[in-house]
């Protein structure tokens, strides 16, 4: 959201215990790499076919997904206070005091090992780039550190999991069974260097591991040989330098640097056989190559109106090229070197035009720059297979009785999908930025938090504004209903909370007034059961509680230590006490969501990681199941209705991935 063989340069895998994998199955449709122990696993080494439905199970030591980071969990320094029921811990050196339930005082163990659920994670889809088709009629792409096949016609993903940060570049052997993936560098730079794997499209095996220690910054640019049957492979580091390397890389695990030269320090576009895209002194052309040599026979200048980004050859003798920024696709006769006259325009809500393949039946697919993947031919209209965001994406709510939820980015637009046929119900363009949103309780209204400060309450079918308003001038952080919709409260960067009265059927809101007595932001915000209190964390680390109604702080937190919460999803609390690394200092957790069924917490952390635990998770000693897939911070975790998925939004990857909780 294939069949396998054997490949006898593939290491064996070293032995795992039970107790170290929750979930193995040997069918191979989902492949990771990080599933053995930080002493056993060598990060340079390719991995043997499995498929982990879990990343793992942790306590004390986890396995940092793609990171092969070890990161400790579990809050240090933690006091309970049996007198007066609080536990007490400290984040950035703040102290933090949370209440428990009386119901569950007698007895209290702040460090009992609470055990990671039954549930566990499968990447189900990701919406969101080096474009190619498979034989088995999958398109291959990249979204942050996933690499997706994805059959148009069935409206199914797999997924290779291998990569431990972005994906840079993608490369298709001449085998087309064959592929070539090129990442960046990590946070770690130890543990996440740049390197590129070689993996079967098939079977989703890792091959082989090549250039770990050798690349500076990351992979840029992929291509594997042709006049050889691809027996080479030229990788491009993106240093300052732009070091080319040319690969024998199918000697040993690792492969063999045959040579390695500097190139210019401006990067090149595209090659594709004897065709050269290129922007010369603002000029766009094509320059045509002697066959078997460099030299040039003929220059096309003014092939298009920004730089040529793609050239793709199609079955019919003829090829394409992409503008960069005309988003035009242009046909050219392979003899004459001349146009044919034959042009296909993407339309401007797609981007212009990053990456061009050939389809079937004389189809092109293009990747674009505004992360879609769209298809058509010279003959018929353009059809958009898969749409995503362009900016970082913040803002995620599930539909309160629907398969459905809602995304919002910085590049302004909020989108509606559908988590059953994977696709984009609407999207609809804002005037700002998108930070937050809602639905009513009843499903028919979504409120949208900008990040000018300004809100907008809408039709969930048409679109069409109901009310708005403006709170300040920093970014909404937050917006949420109460349970039976009579209030909606906004959470601010400015620091405070806006509680508005909503009458008339979601038409009308009224402000009541505002909550004051945060330091910082607003981060996170929960209401009552009942309706009647707020819970609200904050930037620094503050957990306050409010009585709505009236816009008041209620200083006695003991006095809501029993309050039945509608929704848990302040990263504060005494039933979340186990969703925090060791040494955390506040900012390691972006976001957290029970589950509708209240069993279930998942957290979205720093590290890219969606963790899986049971909720309550009142110890620091609780375990968790992974989701891996997130490239960067992973900013919101929600689950859709009957728990049986759950979306997670990354920030700065601007990618949204659904997980399978089976």
């Amino acid at each position: 959201m294939g069949c396998g063989s054997s490949n006898p340069g593939v290491a064996n895998p070293p032995d795992a215990g039970d107790d170290e994998i929750l979930a193995v199955e040997s069918d191979a449709e989902t492949y990771n790499p990080n599933l053995y122990d930080a002493e056993e696993f060598d990060p340079d080494l390719a991995r043997p076919l499995v498929r982990i439905m879990s990343a793992s199970s942790e306590f004390g030591m986890l396995r940092a997904g793609g990171a092969k980071k070890e990161i400790e969990y579990g809050l240090r320094d933690v006091s309970y206070n049996e007198e007066e029921g609080n536990v007490r811990f400290y984040l950035r050196g703040r102290p933090i005091q949370v209440y428990v339930p009386t119901a569950e005082m007698e007895g209290f163990e702040v460090a009992r090992p609470i055990p990671a659920p039954d549930k566990t994670l499968k990447l189900d889809w990701d919406c969101r780039s080096n474009l190619y088709l498979l034989p088995t009629g999958e398109l291959v792409y990249f979204v942050a550190a996933v690499a997706v096949l994805y059959n148009v016609e069935e409206m199914t993903q797999r997924h290779y999991l291998g990569h431990t940060d972005d994906i840079k570049c993608l490369a298709l052997h001449p085998s087309k069974l064959l592929v070539a993936t090129g990442q960046t560098a990590g946070h770690d730079r130890k543990d996440a260097r740049p390197h590129v794997r070689i993996w079967d499209s098939v079977s989703l095996q890792t091959l082989h591991v090549i250039g770990v220690g050798e690349f500076e910054r990351s992979v840029g640019c992929l291509s594997f040989s042709g006049a050889d049957g691809g027996g080479l492979l030229c990788a491009v580091d993106e240093a300052p330098d732009h070091n080319i390397s040319i690969w024998d890389w199918q000697r040993g695990e690792r492969g063999h640097k045959l040579v390695e030269t500097k190139c210019s320090a401006e990067r090149g576009n595209t090659i594709e056989k004897i065709y050269r895209g290129a922007h010369e002194g603002g000029v766009f052309s094509i320059c045509f190559l002697q066959n078997g040599g460099n030299t040039i026979e003929k220059i096309y200048r003014g092939a298009h109106e920004g730089g040529v980004f793609s050239i793709c050859f199609l079955q019919n003798g003829t090829f394409v090229s992409g503008g960069g920024k005309d988003g035009v696709l242009r046909e050219w006769d392979s003899n004459s070197h001349e146009p044919t006259g034959r042009e296909l325009e993407i339309p401007e809500p797609y981007g212009p035009v990053r990456t061009i393949t050939s389809g079937k039946a004389g189809t092109v697919v293009v990747g674009t720059t505004r992360n879609s993947v769209v298809r058509g031919s010279f003959d018929g209209a353009v059809e958009s297979c898969i749409a995503g965001h362009t900016d970082e994406v913040w803002a995620l709510a599930a539909h309160p009785h629907q398969g459905q939820f809602l995304t919002g980015a910085h590049d302004k637009v909020l989108r509606m999908w559908d988590s059953m046929s994977h696709s984009v119900v609407w999207a609809k363009d804002m005037e700002d930025g998108v930070q937050s949103a809602c639905f009513s309780p009843d499903g028919s209204t979504i409120v949208a938090g900008l990040t000018s400060g300004r809100w907008v309450a809408m039709d969930a079918e048409t679109r069409e504004p109901r009310a708005g308003g403006t709170d300040g001038n920093e970014p909404i952080q937050v917006v949420k209903f109460s349970p039976d919709g009579s209030l909606l409260a906004l959470g601010s960067r400015d620091n405070f909370v806006y509680i508005y009265e909503v009458t008339e059927e979601f038409s009308k809101y009224s402000r009541i007034g505002r909550c004051s007595g945060h330091s910082s932001f607003i981060s996170h915000l929960d209401w009552s059961e009942d309706g009647v209190n707020l819970q609200t964390t904050s930037g620094d680390y503050e957990l306050l509680y409010w009585n709505a109604s009236v816009c008041r702080q209620i200083p006695q937190s003991s006095q809501l230590r029993d309050v039945a919460w509608a929704t848990q999803t302040c990263v504060l609390g005494s039933s979340v006490l186990g969703i925090w690394p060791t040494g955390a200092d506040g900012t390691d957790v972006n976001a957290c969501s029970r589950s509708r069924s209240k069993d279930l917490l998942a957290v979205g952390d720093d590290f890219g990681r969606v963790r899986l635990l049971s909720h309550p998770t009142s110890s620091v000693k609780a375990s968790a199941n992974v989701g891996l897939g997130h490239s960067s911070h992973v900013c919101g975790v929600t689950f859709l209705v009957e728990d049986s998925r759950l979306i997670s939004i990354g920030g700065r990857d601007m990618s949204v991935m659904q997980w399978l909780l089976e």
